[in-house]
């Protein structure tokens, strides 16, 4: 029953469960320059021990806020932030106790894609591409932030997550035509939309993809 563990054997338990990220993004040696950077924070370290390595990583790879930081084994988004200052990195690594991982913040559009290499052969395929759609709300000048999430069809399905993630400005009334992002991770957790990019796959794309993997 766990045959399917070894579809992939360059990740732990071909990345059902308690995969490492670090250990994935160390794998691809030969395409480092085209990774977000990234630095890990291991849970021996003490808090403070974690707070200089956020600090020193950052220096050193030439960052500055935001910076994202998640656990270095989880899944759907699960404790990921998008740190915006110091506190919000003291704030993580004080809910955090497990292994982490600093990593460059990428902003822009987001895309999954899907790759496979079958066993003797010497080039793989893109299978399919997802184009992630961030849920968003645009404003009228006359109803607060909660009621635009309230009257949005798809927003609504997932209320409870985007009202504690906005509850400081809830009663705000965003200006006519004003666009209120609601997530910033690209998960059907968060709300997310996964759309099919199967538009965009090229030859191109592939050949970049299987030059990376």
């Amino acid at each position: 029953m766990t045959l399917f563990t070894l579809c992939n054997p360059g990740i732990h338990a071909g990345g059902f469960v308690r995969e490492s990220k670090c250990d994935i993004l160390n794998g691809f040696k030969s395409g480092r320059n085209q990774l977000a950077r990234y630095c890990s924070l291991p849970a021996e370290w003490s808090f403070s021990e974690r707070l200089e390595a956020v600090s020193a990583c950052m220096r050193e790879m030439g960052l500055s806020y935001p910076v994202v930081l998640k656990p270095d084994s989880g899944e759907w988004g699960a404790g990921v932030v998008i740190a915006k200052s110091e506190q919000h990195v003291r704030a993580f690594l004080a809910a955090t106790p497990q292994t982490a991982i600093l990593q460059e913040y990428v902003p822009g559009v987001e895309f999954g894609v899907f790759y496979v290499r079958r066993p003797g052969k010497a080039f793989g395929v893109v299978s399919s591409i997802t184009d992630k759609q961030f849920p968003r709300v645009i404003g009228d000048g006359q109803r607060t932030l909660e009621t635009l999430i309230l009257d949005d069809d798809r927003a609504v399905c997932l209320a409870h997550v985007h009202l504690d993630r906005h509850a400081d400005v809830l009663l705000d009334v965003p200006k006519p035509g004003e666009i209120i992002q609601l997530v910033e991770l690209g998960t059907h957790s968060k709300g997310s939309l996964f759309l099919d990019g199967s538009h965009l796959q090229t030859p191109e794309l592939e050949a970049a993809i299987d030059r990376l993997s």
